[in-house]
C-alpha cells in the first residue's frame, strides 16, 4: 500500500502545471504576418483579382512602413527574410521586386 500512496504522490508532484517560458514568438509571427500578406498578394495577382501593379504598389507600401516603424525595429530581419523568400517564389514575380 506504501508503494501505491508513494506512486501515486509523485504523479501528482510531477504532473503540476509547468510555466511556460514564452508561448509568443514575435520574430516567428512577424515572419509570418510578412509572407503571409505578401504571399496573399501573390496569389490575388495570379487569379487576377488584383493588377500586378496593384500588388507591388500594396507590397511595397506594407514592406516601408514595416520597415521604418521604429516599433518593430528588432524584426527587420525577419521582415527581410520573408522577403527574400517571397522573390523566389514564381507567383510573385512582378509582385515582390
Amino acid at each position: 500500500m506504501m508503494p501505491l500512496i508513494l506512486l501515486g504522490s509523485l504523479l501528482l508532484a510531477t504532473s503540476a502545471p509547468a510555466k511556460a517560458e514564452n508561448p509568443y514568438d514575435p520574430n516567428s509571427y512577424w515572419f509570418g504576418f510578412t509572407a503571409g500578406a505578401g504571399g496573399m498578394l501573390c496569389m490575388m495577382t495570379t487569379d487576377g483579382t488584383i493588377s500586378k501593379a496593384l500588388g507591388s504598389k500594396i507590397f511595397a507600401e506594407m514592406f516601408e512602413e514595416l520597415e521604418t516603424d521604429p516599433e518593430l525595429t528588432s524584426f527587420k530581419q525577419d521582415f527581410r527574410n520573408a522577403y527574400q523568400g517571397l522573390r523566389k517564389n514564381s507567383d510573385c514575380n512582378g509582385v515582390v521586386k
